[in-house]
């Protein structure tokens, strides 16, 4: 959290149970300091509240004083800080925003009376301490009396640097951003903000006030996205405050980003510098000057914003959503509940569907009440391909301009664009494979003699003829996700080892008798094939989660639930009219027996989590 967050966190903390008989901490904010008494004032206002909270010996007191160190001798004071230190307890004075004392030359005098009661307060050696808050990229000149204050009590003080905001943070922010809005924040919304903040406080405070303007000023969430976060408007508004010099200045570290501070200082004066690093415009690290946000440099430039780009991974494969959504074509405004009845799925997956569709921009979700935003097919389909056209791995694709490249090449780019992620190594080949199924499925990337191929201006027909055909191996097809269980599970684990082990030639395997089972592994989306070289891009346990949830799967699952003594042709009738297959008596008796097989396997399996 940023440093004014933590000072009040502090304050709030010292108020519970745990800790208010032990410590008592007043923070002030030294931007409204109008006067040379302020730390003075500061300090009799603590003890007045401190007093009040019955922390301290009394409850009122009268002090007559002209400045903070009469106002410490005072007897009544003493008395007080003896009291404290012989109970063990604190009161903690915080002086939020102390660089405001550094920056303004009518605030030399206060800054004197600060250093006054510093080196008061260190000879004291009593139960008050001083805390200062300020931000880390303020500095100090050798010349300037704060330089030798800090050096001189360096061995009586100690220094917490905070670090950036966590993801977890930032999601807690945002939620209470939506708070202030009076609506939920839309997830792509959110993602942008996330993203572009950088973990820094103070710049995911900046976007959220601009974003909260434009909403304010009559624009919805969808339109903002819609806008790219009208980022222009918001960078127009930050040049708009600057003065001609402070202007010239950051249009020179835009030109020689990363800049050298004391080559700009010395054209433009520390004032100018200090300045813009104060209002966030201009961010210090070391020796080194660049504006507060690369796209803001851009701008500075070329008048230009460039496209934000996503990481958004979908939790749900692309059959699975793209027939929940075509159900709310057909059907229209329906709740979670009853689209689970009507698919045939449970509630808890339905709505981790949703979760994907409104980050998509796809629907809305509302009292419960799910609504599709597009009014035809082609007008979805157009929807899920500009979204993934803005994800970063396909951006990355793009900039490579390589005419074709393998899936280890589609590997690569993924690792690069996740590498300081969380994300294990078994998890991330989950996600990359499941992030390439979509770009082939929306027609992004096709897969043309063993090589994959960027369509920059795919069409809706594209994403046709992917529903109509098989994708993932001949077992199959369409809109619906079936796996027909075309060997046995440890046929399948036995291969599954062996290409984990090293033996990744197809042809080698096939010649053994696997050819079935690296059907089955391509049909539960477990391995990917380019010409003879077989690629494993999910752990078992996910490759039995991928069959578990597999349509035919669930409803095998749920005829045998309420008739465990079915017989093969019974079951394999039951499948070839559910799914429209054209079987003959042999087929119906082969499918039902290996579809029943494995719903016995999962079933027996599904507490066990020792997959390899």
């Amino acid at each position: 959290m940023g440093k004014s967050s933590v000072v009040l966190k502090l304050a709030d903390l010292s108020k519970r149970r745990n800790y208010s008989k032990k410590y008592f901490v007043y923070a002030v904010d030294v931007r409204t300091a109008l006067s040379s008494r302020y730390a003075e004032m500061a300090l009799r206002t603590c003890f007045d509240k401190a007093d009040e909270a019955g922390f301290t010996d009394i409850r009122q007191r009268k002090v007559n004083s002209s400045n903070a160190i009469q106002y410490l001798r005072d007897a009544s004071i003493q008395k007080t800080l003896s009291y404290l230190k012989e109970e063990n307890k604190s009161i903690v004075l915080v002086f939020d925003q102390f660089e405001e004392l550094f920056s303004k030359r009518d605030l030399d005098l206060l800054f004197d009376n600060v250093k006054m009661l510093c080196n008061e307060v260190d000879a004291l050696q009593g139960a008050l301490i001083l805390g200062f808050a300020w931000k880390t990229d303020l500095t100090l000149p050798a010349e300037h009396p704060a330089y030798y204050m800090w050096n001189n009590l360096s061995d009586r003080r100690k220094e917490f640097e905070l670090i950036q905001f966590k993801p977890s943070e930032i999601k807690s922010a945002i939620k209470l951003f939506g708070r202030q809005l009076g609506e939920q924040v839309n997830p792509i919304l959110a993602n942008y903000l996330t993203k572009q903040c950088q973990g820094y406080p103070w710049l995911l405070k900046k976007l959220c006030i601009h974003v909260f303007r434009l909403i304010k000023e009559g624009s919805s969430q969808e339109a903002v996205i819609g806008q790219r976060l009208n980022i222009v408007d918001l960078f127009e508004r930050d040049i708009d405050d600057l003065t001609p010099d402070q202007d010239a200045c950051v249009k020179e570290i835009a030109r020689n980003s990363p800049a050298d501070y004391f080559t700009i200082s010395e054209i433009y004066g520390d004032g100018v510098v200090q300045s813009l690093i104060n209002n966030r415009i201009v961010i210090r690290r070391a020796s080194k000057l660049t504006l507060y946000w690369d796209i803001f440099r851009d701008y500075v430039l070329n008048k230009s914003v460039p496209e934000l780009l996503l990481d958004y991974i979908p939790q749900m494969q692309f059959t699975t959503v793209v027939r929940t959504l075509r159900c709310l074509l057909e059907q229209g405004d329906m709740t979670s509940a009853e689209l689970s009845q009507k698919l045939s799925l449970t509630v808890s997956t339905i709505d981790n569907i949703m979760i994907d569709s409104v980050m998509f921009g796809a629907v809305q979700k509302k009292n419960n009440i799910i609504h599709l935003l597009s009014r035809t097919e082609d007008e979805l389909y157009k929807v899920l391909q500009a979204f993934f056209k803005k994800h970063m791995v396909y951006e990355k694709l793009n900039r490579l301009g390589l005419e074709k490249f393998d899936y280890r090449t589609f590997m690569n780019v993924f690792d690069e664009t996740y590498a300081e992620s969380n994300i294990n190594s078994k998890t991330k080949m989950t996600y990359c494979s499941k992030l390439y199924n979509w770009f082939i499925r929306l027609g992004l990337l096709s897969e043309e003699q063993g090589r994959i191929v960027l369509t920059v201006s795919p069409s809706s027909k594209s994403i046709r003829l992917s529903l109509e055909r098989a994708t993932h191996g001949r077992h199959q097809s369409g809109i619906q996700n079936l796996f027909w269980g075309q060997t046995s599970p440890e046929k399948m684990i036995e291969v599954y080892q062996l290409i984990k082990g090293g033996n990744e030639s197809y042809s080698s395997l096939k010649s053994c008798g696997y050819r079935n089972a690296i059907e089955l592994l391509i049909a539960a989306r477990a391995l990917h094939r380019q010409k003879d070289v077989l690629f494993l891009i999910l752990p078992m346990a996910k490759i039995i989660e991928n069959i578990s949830t597999a349509d035919n799967i669930i409803f095998a699952r749920n005829i045998l639930a309420s008739n465990p003594d079915i017989k093969n042709i019974e079951m394999g009738q039951l499948l070839s009219e559910h799914y429209s297959r054209d079987w003959t008596t042999s087929s119906k008796v082969r499918y039902g027996n290996s579809i029943m097989n494995w719903v016995k396997y999962l079933d027996l399996n599904e507490e066990n989590s020792s997959y390899v």
